[in-house]
């Protein structure tokens, strides 16, 4: 499972020390953020790729990795 890195709205990273900020962006597969969707509650969508993201048990998981 991959831990990705997550960073609130002014793209600092939230590490133990500020772990209680709002997540708004998540680190991407492609290497860009995937920003939070406005409305839906820990989802989030990259702009470059494409690639889906949501909250699952902690940690975020890619939405739809199966299908092409």
């Amino acid at each position: 499972m991959v831990v990705r890195k997550k960073y609130d709205h002014w793209g600092i990273e939230i590490t133990t020390w500020n772990k209680t900020n709002v997540v708004a962006y998540v680190a991407c597969d492609c290497g860009q953020l995937a920003r939070r969707e406005l409305r839906k509650y820990n989802h989030f969508k990259c702009s470059s790729c494409k690639k889906e993201y949501k909250l699952s048990n902690g940690s975020y998981i890619e939405i739809g990795a199966g299908k092409n």
